[in-house]
């Protein structure tokens, strides 16, 4: 069973509990995630008003980035292709200034990605909100992720997604806790490692600015360039 089926069949009984207001997330091209020499899951606070209708991509962000590399929301997306590029080009060594459609093309569909909460949301979350989301819906975060047995998961936002995917998702105590071993160079690298099911090896989880905080752009970029293959190895 491929990925694209594997993730329908879960959203199935997902979106019975959002009462039709589900929006599909995940791997926008299945060959080239499957293909990448590095699995990469972004994992974000919600759709932020993503396909509000539900008409233009019925309520499907895979179909959004797979067709249009998403074209709309420049500054999130521009930055996630940044940082996937990072990870991935090892002939990249130097902060990619402009971005263009064709690079999101190129780059957004090597990867995986999931909101902590799967319904449309607005630009400034509610922390209690998406908190609540990710506690009613962690066995099937978990779920997911084992989907994409990912590498690295990458939080987009330090100390909202990041802190709920540890402490309320998967729930890790304090012998788990955030490592802080690249930080004085490199400001927000925090990681952990998690088990994801169905994996040998333990996934590395890097903490980050959200995608849309451009005070540190090109740090942010250099920092999950040298931290990554450290983290890994």
């Amino acid at each position: 069973m491929n990925i694209t089926k594997k993730e329908d069949n879960l959203f199935v009984d997902w979106n019975k509990k959002y009462k039709d207001a589900f929006v599909k997330d995940g791997v926008p091209c299945p060959e080239e995630y499957e293909n990448a020499k590095i699995k990469i899951t972004y994992i974000l606070k919600d759709p932020n008003k993503f396909d509000v209708d539900g008409i233009e991509y019925g309520r499907d962000m895979r179909r959004w980035i797979y067709e249009d590399a998403a074209e709309g929301q420049g500054i999130t997306w521009n930055n996630i292709t940044r940082w996937t590029k990072a990870i991935l080009d090892v002939d990249c060594m130097d902060y990619p200034h402009l971005i263009t459609s064709d690079d999101r093309y190129m780059w957004l569909r090597k990867i995986s990605f999931m909101n902590l909460k799967k319904a449309n949301g607005v630009t400034r979350a509610n922390p209690n909100e998406i908190k609540n989301y990710a506690a009613n819906d962690a066995d099937l975060i978990i779920k997911q992720l084992s989907i994409y047995q990912p590498d690295i998961i990458i939080c987009c936002g330090l100390e909202l997604v990041g802190n709920i995917l540890h402490d309320v998702v998967f729930m890790h105590n304090e012998e788990d806790t955030w490592r802080e071993d690249y930080c004085n160079t490199y400001p927000g690298c925090y990681y952990f490692y998690t088990q994801i099911p169905g994996k040998k090896k333990k996934t590395a989880v890097l903490n980050c600015y959200h995608p849309q905080y451009t005070r540190f752009n090109e740090a942010i970029f250099n920092g999950i360039k040298s931290v990554t293959p450290k983290i890994l190895s």
